[in-house]
């Protein structure tokens, strides 16, 4: 699995498949800015971005080699399952390397002069741990919807489009919904909150890791 994730990061670095989303990131995390000025605020927001972000990395990583290429490399690695689960894995790598300029904004916009009361809520311990874990759920939730709705699964890039914006919105606007909770508690730190933040994200990871098993397998049998 580690030689599908390496040689799928190297692929798409070379290929430039990443630039898009990551710039997309970088320009949305920099642009939306706080109202309130608070690193909090900021990390909620980049929390948001993340789960679109993410998805958009995971279709683009699944659709960024010719399915011929694909069964070559499944073959190498012991199946299409596999080959498909390490794509996966690798456009959660893609994701994770933008998360860093959540926190770089989120810095800069506490300091900003504009906001002289938002010195007073900077990056704390308790906003760094709770923010880290609301990234990982919308990182895992994102990569998630990418994989169900990539193809082979569906063909149409205009509904995959469409069902990936719908499957994201409803995550973050749903209450209850995993990242909806984390952006919450992102919003308002607080040690309890941390704690809430990282049951959820042990458990869309759990949730997560068997939507991307049964999603591989059907990509599987139908590529």
């Amino acid at each position: 699995m580690s030689a599908v994730v390496g040689y799928t990061v190297a692929r798409c670095g070379r290929g430039q498949v990443w630039v898009a989303p990551w710039l997309t990131f970088v320009v949305a995390a920099a642009l939306l800015d706080a109202p309130s000025g608070r690193a909090s605020d900021a990390l909620a927001l980049s929390t948001v971005v993340l789960v679109f972000t993410s998805a958009w990395l995971t279709v683009a990583t699944a659709g960024s080699q010719p399915p011929e290429q694909a069964g070559v490399l499944a073959a190498a690695v012991g199946g299409a399952r596999r080959e498909r689960l390490g794509t996966q894995l690798a456009s959660a790598v893609g994701g994770a390397v933008v998360v860093p300029v959540s926190f770089l904004v989120a810095w800069v916009e506490s300091r900003d002069p504009a906001h002289p009361a938002s010195l007073a809520h900077g990056l704390t311990a308790t906003l760094v741990v709770t923010a880290l874990l609301a990234h990982v759920v919308a990182l895992v939730c994102g990569t998630v919807v990418g994989a169900a709705f990539a193809r082979p699964l569906v063909t149409s890039r205009t509904v995959t489009l469409l069902l990936v914006l719908l499957a994201g919105v409803l995550l973050v606007i749903v209450p209850g919904a995993p990242v909806s909770v984390a952006v919450d508690r992102t919003a308002h730190p607080t040690p309890a909150g941390a704690a809430v933040v990282a049951a959820t994200a042990a458990a869309v990871v759990v949730v997560g890791a068997g939507i991307a098993w049964w999603a591989a397998g059907r990509a599987a049998r139908r590529g």
